[in-house]
């Protein structure tokens, strides 16, 4: 019988495993801080990017060349790989999308660590997305970008909550490495993941070395290192399912660094009409802030101000909210699909049952809440879903013979077809195409519509934090020959809306035909070319809301 090792040793492997651990850990910030980021040229910003390997003979092999940081870059067609190096400095630390896309077999890599990879089957210009939680100051990335017949470009960027637009990286963000022993950091910050997992096992297997002996002397020893051998995976298992994060504590900490007096909500139509920073200075300075969700309405306006605006602990004076027409009494428009239901993942910890009963239909139980807890505890569960859909799609590969486009055609009819008439999987949902001119659709009737909307939740959780809510009906785009003019059915439900918030304690305000917002002020659809020149009509009309 082999002897098992001595206590000592495995005490010695256990500290050399934890200490090789929290090295390899800190290895990457240790270099970006310390041999990368000082060396930065920040009077070069941009990608330093260098070419090779020809596609035709040339007199050189290669050369290398700076280029904007903020342009799409393309390769020239004389060359068929590059390699591209720069120096993002990360204004605060924070949640970032980053956002790729290329022509080309491609490969970004943040400190060492890869983050999004383009394959030759991605070359129609698919793009690519990772969220990264990132620490302000040095933060390296190189891309590697291959094309066997030569050009080909590639585009990078990133968005932050709440507004999650893409933003190139900016010239004053970056600047370029010095070459000198770039490559040498890059392989030492490329080998401290690796390395984790090395000097993680390593001490994983000495902690089991020392209690080995605990659970063979003692059955009570026993059963509990039993358990946490089989917890332990469940537990630890990151989530691979490419859930959305929830971005509320990103929200809560700029609510609270700002701690606006007046706090907006809305979609796009918002967005387009409200410039925070013009509207700041019209106050005197007063701080505002809006929490912007891009095609979202009534449904999303709830989640918004239950998990982003009320966490936060602010206690602004008044909340405006932005709508169209009859949305508020519409809890179901635009709740499914695939954009929205990423949205709703972003801004929600979890299920929201309120939001469940009133969007979908569906009740939730103690006994669904528990399983959510669960799936939150163990995220290997989450992962469920990933592999299911991941050995469907190899099945349905393995089904159709052939290659090349025909196949992927056949691929996607045998789909659709499954889908249909199986749904397995809502692979068809998209947005709401539905047109939200109130012309254009049949009026709801408030009085039996307004109980099965959120607009009583909604009402319900102001009261509750005690902010009085005002509620803000956009201007649709005017006719050439004047302003929105109201159905009389329109005009009723307006009224009785007015009604209905007043006795709740709250108030409308309804731009609809105002004098000031002509067609010309307007740009695609109902939203408005330049928000600066709203925010001062904005003003003058609620100023005694803004007092």
């Amino acid at each position: 019988m082999r002897k098992l090792p001595s206590r000592n040793h495995c005490l010695y492997a256990l500290a050399t495993g934890l200490l090789g651990m929290i090295l390899c850990v800190y290895l990457p910030p240790l270099i970006l801080h310390l041999a990368i980021g000082p060396g930065a040229d920040r009077a070069k910003q941009g990608w330093w990017t260098h070419f090779s390997g020809p596609t035709r003979p040339l007199p050189v092999n290669g050369y290398e060349v700076l280029l904007p940081a903020e342009r799409t870059i393309a390769l020239n067609p004389d060359f068929k790989q590059a390699t591209s190096w720069i120096i993002w400095f990360v204004p605060e630390g924070t949640l970032y999308k980053i956002q790729f896309s290329a022509e080309a077999v491609s490969r970004v890599t943040l400190d060492g660590k890869t983050l999004l990879k383009a394959s030759p089957k991605s070359r129609s210009r698919k793009v690519e997305e990772r969220w990264c939680k990132l620490t302000p100051g040095p933060h390296l990335f190189r891309l590697d970008f291959y094309n066997k017949d030569g050009g080909g470009w590639f585009s990078i960027g990133f968005l932050t909550p709440p507004l999650m637009r893409l933003t190139a990286l900016q010239n004053t963000m970056v600047a370029m490495p010095n070459r000198d022993h770039l490559e040498t950091w890059w392989w030492l910050m490329r080998l401290s993941r690796p390395g984790t997992w090395f000097f993680g096992l390593l001490a994983g297997f000495s902690l089991l070395a020392l209690l080995l002996p605990l659970a063979m002397a003692n059955r009570l020893y026993a059963t509990i290192i039993t358990i946490a051998l089989v917890a332990a995976p469940a537990l630890l298992i990151p989530d691979l399912s490419g859930r959305e994060p929830y971005i509320g504590p990103v929200i809560h900490k700029k609510l609270q660094q700002k701690q606006p007096r007046y706090v907006f909500i809305g979609n796009s139509m918002l967005w387009s009409r409200i410039d925070d920073s013009l509207l700041e200075h019209l106050l005197g300075g007063v701080p505002v802030y809006s929490i912007v969700n891009f095609g979202g309405l009534s449904g999303i306006h709830y989640l918004a101000m239950k998990y982003l605006l009320i966490p936060s602990g602010i206690k602004p004076k008044r909340v405006f909210i932005f709508f169209r027409g009859i949305t508020l009494v519409e809890p179901t428009a635009r709740t499914t699909g695939p954009y929205f239901e990423t949205l709703i993942k972003r801004i929600t910890p979890a299920t929201d049952p309120v939001f469940e009963r009133l969007a979908h239909g569906r009740e939730t139980s103690p006994a669904s809440a528990f399983q959510r807890y669960l799936d939150t505890l163990f995220s290997v569960q989450k992962n469920r879903k990933m592999v299911r859909d991941a050995v469907g799609n190899a099945a349905l590969w393995l089904s159709i013979p052939g290659t090349g486009q025909l196949r992927q055609e056949k691929r996607n009819q045998l789909r659709s077809l499954v889908n249909k008439h199986f749904a397995l999987k809502n692979v068809g949902a998209g947005m709401d195409k539905e047109s939200l001119r109130s012309g254009s659709r049949e009026i709801l009737d408030f009085s039996s519509s307004v109980a099965k909307s959120f607009l009583p939740p909604i009402l319900k959780l102001a009261r509750t934090h005690n902010f009085p809510l005002v509620f803000v009906r956009v201007q649709e785009r005017p006719q050439d020959n004047g302003p929105v003019r109201d159905t009389p059915e329109m005009k009723q439900f307006i009224a009785e809306l007015k009604d209905y918030l007043t006795v709740n304690g709250a108030v409308l305000y309804d731009f609809t035909g105002d004098p000031e917002l002509p067609l010309s002020m307007y740009g695609q659809g109902d939203h408005i070319e330049d928000s600066s020149l709203y925010t001062p009509i904005f003003y003058d009309r609620l100023r005694g809301l803004l007092q």
